[in-house]
């Protein structure tokens, strides 16, 4: 398996943007999402599973797993990109207020799942696997002290 340091990503890439509310479906597997509506333009990060930080508006930072990308399981191609954070250790109603996300390694590939039982077991993988990583780097100066 790729150590930490194997799987971070050469320039850590930032999205800004507003909590939108959602399919609320993260929810009802066990993995609350924050999500941000992307276009390719705002967003060149390809489609994948990532672990990253999040800054919440009232400035406190977490740790993250971050799916980008049109949830293939239940859309297929027609569904609207997506950066989607699922904070580890945190619980809270913060639609509408104004997140920074950082991504700082890349975990793995979007994929299709056949069923939501198999994309619940590769959510708490994806999740372990995030601690791990995000175990052995930090979040950026940019992030941790904004302008």
């Amino acid at each position: 398996m790729p150590t930490a340091r194997q799987l971070e990503i050469d320039e850590r890439v930032f999205v800004d943007g507003v909590v939108e509310h959602g399919d609320e479906r993260g929810r009802t597997l066990g993995f609350a999402t924050l999500n941000l509506g992307i276009n390719h333009d705002d967003l060149t990060t390809p489609d994948g599973v990532f672990a990253g930080y999040v800054r919440l508006a009232d400035g406190s930072i977490h740790r993250t797993a971050i799916s980008v990308g049109r949830r293939a399981t239940f859309y297929e191609e027609r569904g609207l990109r997506l950066l989607e954070a699922h904070v580890l250790d945190f619980s809270g109603d913060i639609y509408d207020q104004h997140i920074t996300v950082e991504i700082v390694a890349a975990l793995r590939d979007q994929v299709r799942f056949d069923g939501v039982e198999a994309l619940v077991a590769q959510l708490r993988r994806d999740v372990v696997r995030c601690a791990e990583v995000l175990s052995a780097i930090r979040p950026s100066v940019r992030l941790t002290k904004p302008a």
